[in-house]
């Protein structure tokens, strides 16, 4: 059989969910597009898929029974819950939580690493679940075990594919740097690798407390913005809006107080005589450097 994927995460579950029912994997997977379906979004939607992932930072550590169950008045209160509610209820996400909570995660980011290993992701899945399915008394640790089976190319590249996704997003909640924008609010901007941008929305959201705050993906043209108490939304980025339109360039030298201040002190505990250059390229890679202050120029 062959299969349709459109780029969407919703696309991608709608294949498993037929491989499931079906206990047939498909000999072709065709991709209608190569934008991964972030292109066709709406505002309203891209909002609410920024909100999804807020559910994700504690799914290494818990169960998935603990992971997946929010809050009920939260879910009710969040359109992002109902806007993902599809892929985690759906017939084959039940499925892949019930025997791997971890290889759910993985699929996620995977997904978000924009990686065009959708077959992989396909077989991935039904590794796990066919496994979980046989092993009736220890379905979750024979699961787990098929999970990181790395001899298997097409978890190999799962597991690689995910992996890229989780580095590049704890190296930006490390290295983001924020500057006071025109309504003063503190903007970052970045230009990532992979669409991690909606999994910094805890970290920032406990970091910030109830302040404004926004980080920009230069790359994607979109922004993770959140307003007082509201939850942190994923929307396209709209240089006319009151946090950016007066943006100052970020190039020029006085670009404002708070950046200078932080050279300064960068400057004043930083030893020269001690600099390594190209030890600083291998933990910050120099494309990284036109957002961080002390780095640019």
């Amino acid at each position: 059989m062959e299969a349709e994927y459109d780029g969407t995460i919703f696309s991608l579950f709608s294949i498993l969910d037929k491989v499931f029912c079906e206990n047939k994997l498909p000999d072709k997977i065709i991709r209608k597009n190569m934008d991964f379906g972030f292109s066709s979004l709406s505002s309203k939607s891209s909002d609410m898929q920024g909100e999804l992932f807020n559910t994700l930072q504690d799914a290494d550590e818990k169960s998935s029974k603990d992971v997946y169950s929010l809050n009920v008045s939260y879910a009710c209160s969040s359109a992002a819950y109902k806007y993902f509610d599809p892929c985690r209820k759906s017939f084959s996400g039940q499925e892949i939580i019930k025997y791997s909570g971890m290889a759910y995660k993985d699929i996620l980011y995977t997904w978000m690493s924009e990686l065009p290993v959708e077959r992989e992701v396909v077989h991935f899945a039904w590794k796990i679940v066919s496994i979980g399915r046989m092993q009736v008394m220890k379905k979750r640790s024979a699961a787990e075990k098929a999970r990181c089976d790395l001899a298997d190319i097409n978890v190999q590249k799962v597991i690689n594919a995910a992996s890229k996704a989780r580095r590049e997003s704890h190296f930006l909640m490390g290295i983001l740097r924020f500057s006071i924008g025109p309504s003063s609010v503190p903007i970052a901007r970045c230009s990532p690798d992979y669409f991690i941008l909606p999994t910094l929305a805890h970290h920032f959201t406990q970091r910030f407390g109830n302040s404004n705050w926004a980080i920009i993906d230069e790359k994607r043209d979109i922004a993770l913005m959140r307003a007082g108490q509201e939850p942190a939304k994923l929307m396209r980025f709209d240089p006319g809006h009151p946090w950016f339109k007066e943006e100052v360039d970020p190039n020029k030298e006085d670009f404002n107080d708070w950046e200078k201040m932080w050279k300064n002190y960068h400057t004043s505990i930083s030893n020269e005589s001690r600099s390594k250059p190209n030890l600083q390229r291998r933990f910050i890679p120099v494309r990284y450097w036109k957002y961080i202050p002390e780095l640019r120029g």
